[in-house]
């Protein structure tokens, strides 16, 4: 495994399609435990976030959205989106994070869960939340 990352720490973007979708699947550690193991799935996702462009985002993003994948690796997803995907991944991390669990839970009363043009009165005297 320190092979493997040590090869995945190498890979600069751009990318092409193929080598992204095989470090998605090295990243896609659902199933999979162990602590090598997740060394390696967290090099391949900061691979992805360096081999930019739309395919490597849209990896990251299917990766940040799967509730199947471990934590850990969904919020490296987030920080490689928000890292090299400039305002385009920020924004995909605060839409995951409003589709997220915390929101559902909280039925997206929370401020964060709501887009930034929602516009809704708050309880304290009508005032829109901004």
């Amino acid at each position: 495994s320190e092979v493997r990352s040590a090869a995945l720490t190498r890979v600069e973007g751009p990318c092409a399609t193929p080598l992204v979708k095989k470090l998605a699947q090295v990243a896609d550690a659902t199933g999979r435990k162990g602590e090598a193991e997740a060394i390696v799935a967290r090099e391949a996702i900061a691979a992805i976030g360096r081999c930019g462009g739309d395919v490597a985002r849209a990896a990251l993003v299917r990766l940040l959205d799967d509730g199947e994948q471990d934590p850990e690796r969904r919020a490296e997803a987030g920080r490689q989106l928000v890292k090299h995907h400039g305002h385009r991944g920020a924004a995909a991390v605060a839409a995951a994070s409003a589709r997220g669990p915390m929101c559902r839970q909280r039925g997206g009363r929370d401020r964060l869960c709501r887009p930034s043009g929602d516009q809704r009165p708050d309880a304290r005297g009508g005032r829109a939340l901004r």
